[in-house]
């Protein structure tokens, strides 16, 4: 009985290292092209702009979900060079988001505001996600909006450059250069968010401490 019980769990632990395995070597060796407009759809969703993924994309499963994209368009507001995404996946399990990566390239953004006070980055309502109803004998629980205790690693945007318009003023605003930095350790209560950028010509530096966004709540 106990060769028996031992032999079960050598195959079981060989077969899980197998699948651990393979959940690391081969999705770098997948073609992930045929992912690029179920992404772009849940982005649109998520965004109310229409995205696109002109460029390769991969995805990895571990050690973290990440997806890695180059050359996406959102909408009319503008480009992104490249995306380098990673969510922890542990931490999901006990309702925690642990962002381990998240470095944005070369975005080029045009904002503006038209005479009638409309942003241009406002979400178009046919393509937001509508939240999930409700059903009214539901327990207060799944009435509870909360926010999920949020982790911040590499968090970078490198290179950015935004062109900002007010149809109602005249203003305009050019930043140039824009680096920004955030942090959010599991063990610090406070976001840190470091930039700077050049500004209509002029050099800017930012430096930004904040709650955590579930202690706002």
């Amino acid at each position: 009985m106990i060769r028996i019980i031992r032999t079960v769990l050598i195959a079981g632990v060989l077969g899980l290292g197998v699948l651990v395995t393979a959940a690391w070597t081969v999705p770098p060796l997948i073609d992930w092209s045929w992912a690029r407009a179920p992404i772009a759809d849940a982005l649109t969703r998520a965004t109310g702009h229409p995205v696109r993924l002109d460029g390769p994309i991969a995805i990895r499963l571990l050690p973290a979900l990440a997806l890695e994209a180059e050359r996406l368009a959102i909408g009319p507001l503008g480009t992104i060079d490249r995306v380098d995404a990673a969510l922890a996946i542990w931490p999901l399990l006990s309702g925690r988001i642990a962002i381990d990566r998240l470095v944005v390239e070369g975005p080029r953004l045009a904002l503006a505001i038209d005479a009638a006070g409309r942003p241009s980055w406002a979400p178009h309502p046919d393509r937001t996600a509508a939240p999930a109803p409700v059903p009214p004998d539901a327990p207060d629980r799944d009435r509870a909006v909360g926010v999920p205790e949020l982790t911040l690693g590499d968090v970078r945007l490198d290179g950015g450059q935004v062109r900002f318009a007010d149809a109602r003023t005249g203003q305009t605003i050019s930043v140039e250069d824009l680096q920004l930095t955030a942090a959010l350790p599991a063990a610090d209560p406070a976001l840190t968010v470091r930039g700077a950028a050049t500004v209509n010509g002029g050099a800017v530096a930012l430096a930004l401490t904040a709650p955590a966004p579930a202690r706002l709540v």
